[in-house]
């Protein structure tokens, strides 16, 4: 009996811990043109979020996107004025995406259950052949969607 029950514990266990995780299943994205990234190294960068997604406990992403004016702009200000100030950023290395996600009823404690919040993923990279890092990530800006 003690085997059939450990057996169940372990069976049901990754169901139990894979609910808690945000999830990226319905995630609408979206990628404009660019000027300064090839679509690989944005689509690097959107895989790279959806992974870091994951820590979101209770949370839904319903849209993740790349908007060049406003990443070349905010990008700016993360070297200006943020923590690339500090890691002395390179322009060609940073990207931000911008996204909307749904905070459930079981979200983290900083997120209001039931709403849906406006989000940018900063990332970077050391050089061009190197992978992109979350280097930080907060609200975002107030911007209109892109199209989907």
């Amino acid at each position: 009996m003690k085997k059939w029950i450990t057996l169940l514990c372990i069976l049901t266990l990754p169901l139990f811990l894979s609910a808690c995780e945000g999830t990226t299943d319905n995630v609408e994205i979206y990628i404009g043109s660019s000027t300064m990234f090839s679509e690989s190294e944005i689509q690097a960068a959107i895989d790279t979020v959806l992974v870091y997604f994951k820590d979101f406990e209770g949370c839904d992403l319903l849209k993740l996107w790349y908007d060049e004016d406003m990443s070349v702009m905010l990008t700016s200000d993360y070297i200006i004025y943020g923590r690339g100030s500090v890691n002395i950023a390179e322009k060609e290395n940073v990207i931000i995406l911008l996204g909307d996600f749904y905070s459930g009823e079981i979200a983290e404690p900083y997120f209001a259950a039931g709403s849906t919040n406006r989000w940018k993923w900063v990332l970077i990279r050391e050089n061009t052949t190197n992978e992109w890092i979350v280097d930080c990530s907060g609200w975002g800006p107030t911007i209109a969607v892109p199209p989907m």
